[in-house]
């Protein structure tokens, strides 16, 4: 028996290639939130805002991914390593992603289609909904968490993890 039953995720498989590559939100599952708050509306937003940060085309744009970030945003890789908003920022530019793209510059590796499963939303407050999920692009699996802030009107990511999935 799981720990908290009322969080048991549901399988959710978006291949992320091309145009519409995004799943549907309403195909994400969306857990009983833990407050009294409003839920699932602001959910389904954050998560589009979640799955869109993995996209190629807004990755390479700065404006995009700034809209997105909250400004004290930190990121801790897969690799382990902390990387603040200003890091990741400067690692999706346009010119990097280009040169990683299919077609891109001779040599560089093509950009895998990613495939994402167990794709969850939980509101903890009013201000605070955790988006985890995990993702398989080649032969590298991880288990990924954010955490989203309201600031002012929008939800911006204030905190992101991944974590590798081992095989065993």
């Amino acid at each position: 028996m799981p720990l908290f039953p009322s969080l048991r995720r549901p399988r959710l498989d978006a291949r992320l290639s091309g145009p519409g590559w995004l799943a549907p939100a309403e195909r994400a599952a969306i857990v009983e939130p833990v407050t009294d708050t409003r839920p699932d509306e602001d959910v389904h937003h954050v998560i589009q805002r979640e799955l869109s940060l993995l996209r190629p085309d807004v990755m390479a744009s700065t404006a995009q991914v700034e809209a997105l970030l909250h400004p004290d945003f930190c990121d801790v890789a897969v690799s382990g390593h902390r990387i603040d908003r200003r890091e990741v920022i400067a690692a999706l530019g346009p010119a990097r992603l280009a040169s990683r793209a299919p077609g891109g510059a001779a040599g560089s590796p093509a950009v895998r289609a990613a495939v994402i499963s167990e794709l969850t939303g939980v509101r903890l407050s009013s201000t605070v909904i955790l988006v985890s999920y995990a993702s398989e692009q080649g032969d590298q699996r991880a288990r990924h968490s954010s955490l989203w802030l309201k600031t002012g009107p929008s939800w911006r990511r204030y905190f992101h993890q991944g974590t590798p999935i081992t095989a065993g």
